[in-house]
């Protein structure tokens, strides 16, 4: 799926400010787990055998859980739901994927300071 449709599936149970605490954390659960089921999907299509491709695709699905997020902020002004935030379900639901999620977090500064460095030699500033 789609960040948008992620947005329109769940924006309101996260954001409705009738919504009571638990119904929102079940909505953020929900958002997880269905970007966690996402993610096996994406292991067997790019057949994925080890931990090495796996920091790709969790970068992937954070981004597309961050984008969720613009959409929340650009809406309503706001988002209960935190930038990385897919990234911090992973390490404290499952520390043991502790090192898979902070090497997708490095991959993620690598993009940023390659795309830097590429604008840079392109004369343009940042």
């Amino acid at each position: 799926m789609k960040a948008i449709d992620y947005y329109n599936k769940y924006h309101e149970d996260i954001m409705n400010p009738a919504t009571h605490s638990d119904v929102r954390n079940v909505a953020f659960k929900n958002l997880f787990l269905e970007l966690c089921e996402e993610s096996m999907i994406m292991i067997e299509v790019r057949h994925i055998k080890d931990d090495t491709g796996l920091p790709s695709i969790l970068r992937e699905l954070n981004d597309k859980c961050n984008a969720v997020v613009r959409l929340l902020v650009k809406n309503y002004g706001f988002s209960w739901l935190a930038t990385d935030a897919f990234w911090t379900f992973w390490e404290r639901d499952l520390p043991e994927l502790g090192p898979i999620v902070q090497s997708a977090r490095d991959l993620r500064k690598e993009t940023l300071i390659m795309v830097d460095a590429s604008v840079v030699k392109k004369g343009m500033i940042v």
